[in-house]
């Protein structure tokens, strides 16, 4: 069966991490981890697992969301041996309809391709893969699963816990594999201010899919492109996302750029003075370290022609 018609099965462990780990302010964000889940399921997550503990503390669940217990029998992978040792003993135990295999971190350096097709014949749609992310592999070796036959993976959003992050999963199937998912990715933004409310931790700016500064450009030649075709840069659009493009101005910007965002800033300037702006700019850039925010930018701006025009009086 073709990837794109096979049914796959995202388990999402979001809410028994969050229960598991902010237990003691579970209670008080108990709104808004019910509106996180609502929009994990419905960013495209297929089934939300829950505990029987956690089931009886919550008493209402989000309506219109599919929810599983976690009855699965598990067992944690530490390498390729003890794995194949573990296909062999569960192959022949029909009695154990769901079984989860956690772990795994290391297998993109094994021949994994031959590995996972093992699991998938011997042990069926029984088997469901926890891959954890020690080494920043996890979503890479979920693809592969999925593309060789594998039918359930597990995971949690932002890759909380150190699991395989929810949205990166979900992006690969849909922009690199082309899988037609129902997942809406426009509530990304969403879950993740909730996300970062709950946990009272930062998103990584520069992480997949749900980062603030993925769309940030400031190169010239970038910005050109961007303008004229943002395909050629970008292999999604950043309201797909619910993200937002911004052009950056900094020490690596180029006329066309500056002259892009101090239109996108309104700010009225003088045409014969825009050499001297973009020094400004750049100067203001290196001595920060960064690139300039909008408030800096009109600053800069002013300084730049204050000290064109005054040049001008002399000449």
């Amino acid at each position: 069966m073709k990837l794109k018609q096979r049914k796959i099965e995202i388990i999402d462990t979001t809410l028994i991490t969050l229960w598991e780990n902010y237990r003691c302010s579970f209670k008080r964000n108990i709104n808004k981890i019910m509106e996180l889940i609502k929009l994990v399921y419905i960013a495209g997550a297929d089934y939300i697992e829950i505990t029987d503990e956690l089931y009886r503390f919550m008493l209402k669940l989000p309506e219109n969301v599919e929810f599983i217990l976690d009855y699965y029998k598990s067992i944690e992978i530490k390498g390729v041996d003890e794995l194949k040792e573990n296909i062999m003993i569960f192959e022949n135990n029909k009695k154990i309809k769901r079984l989860r295999i956690i772990g795994l971190d290391n297998l993109i350096l094994s021949d994994y391709e031959d590995i996972l097709y093992e699991v998938i014949e011997k042990l069926e749609d029984r088997v469901e893969l926890s891959i954890t992310d020690k080494y920043k592999c996890s979503t890479g070796i979920a693809v592969e699963w999925i593309r060789l036959g594998g039918k359930k993976i597990v995971t949690s959003f932002a890759g909380i816990a150190g699991n395989t992050p929810l949205e990166e999963l979900l992006g690969a199937l849909r922009y690199i594999e082309n899988i037609n998912i129902r997942g809406d990715f426009r509530v990304f933004k969403k879950i993740s201010k909730l996300y970062e409310e709950i946990t009272c931790t930062s998103i990584p700016p520069t992480k997949p899919l749900i980062g603030t500064d993925i769309f940030n450009v400031e190169s010239g030649i970038h910005v050109n492109g961007i303008i004229k075709n943002s395909k050629t840069f970008e292999p999604y659009n950043p309201e797909e996302v619910g993200g937002e493009r911004k052009i950056i101005i900094g020490k690596h910007s180029g006329i066309k750029s500056l002259k892009i965002k101090l239109e996108e800033l309104k700010v009225e300037y003088n045409s014969e003075c825009l050499d001297a702006i973009l020094i400004e700019v750049r100067n203001q850039s290196n001595s920060k370290g960064r690139g300039l925010n909008d408030d800096e930018i009109k600053a800069a701006c002013k300084r730049g022609e204050s000290l064109c025009e005054k040049k001008c009086e002399y000449c």
